[in-house]
């Protein structure tokens, strides 16, 4: 949030939030203090594209992905997939990506003082059935560019039909390109799959 306080973010992925989203998941948020972080965190409320049987499988910081100076950090929803169609405040330029049952959905927050609002700033969705993605690691920048990127593993990926050859997917970091509402990323800067089935890359 900007505070110049270090923060923390909990998942609980079978969470039953009470605002009715079925065993989606649910995530905290520790506030630092210069006391340290507090004992009770905040639930935070359901975001556009939270729903049930989504599982809120992991969080993670992600560094700088926008290079505006702040932190951010990302959600992975492990069962989500893009609704169709998508409903308001999504930032959808081309039709860039069909849906894909449990093909998993990375959530993007972005840090900061005048941008931290617990509503995503840009979304992924996996492109393969079933990938349910579950790994998240950011705060790297691979291509030189000079903003944080993303990698999302998920081991159950089937591509090809080799069944759970697993697969990681390079989410590059940009600008971003419509505040106010949430852009979705069409396509990743790198996917790797594992070279056999069975080797649960990810």
């Amino acid at each position: 949030n900007g505070d110049g306080f270090a923060d923390a973010i909990v998942t609980a992925p079978r969470g039953m939030h009470p605002a009715s989203v079925l065993f989606g998941g649910s995530a905290f948020f520790y506030a630092g203090t210069a006391e340290g972080l507090p004992l009770h965190g905040e639930l935070l409320p359901p975001f556009p594209g939270h729903s049930a049987w989504d599982l809120l499988r992991t969080v993670s910081g992600i560094g700088d992905f926008n290079g505006d100076g702040h932190t951010d950090f990302a959600l992975v929803l492990g069962n989500d997939e893009r609704a169709d169609p998508l409903p308001e405040g999504f930032h959808y330029p081309v039709d860039c990506m069909p849906v894909r049952n449990d093909g998993g959905g990375l959530y993007i927050f972005l840090g900061g003082p005048d941008a931290f609002d617990f509503v995503p700033d840009y979304v992924y969705w996996g492109s393969g059935v079933g990938d349910v993605p579950d790994r998240l690691v950011g705060g790297y920048d691979f291509n030189g560019d000079g903003l944080h990127d993303i990698a999302m593993g998920s081991h159950r990926n089937d591509t090809d039909g080799l069944n759970d050859r697993g697969a990681v997917v390079l989410i590059a970091g940009l600008p971003d390109p419509m505040p106010g509402m949430i852009s979705v990323l069409c396509e990743p800067m790198l996917e790797i799959t594992g070279d056999e089935a069975g080797n649960h890359l990810g």
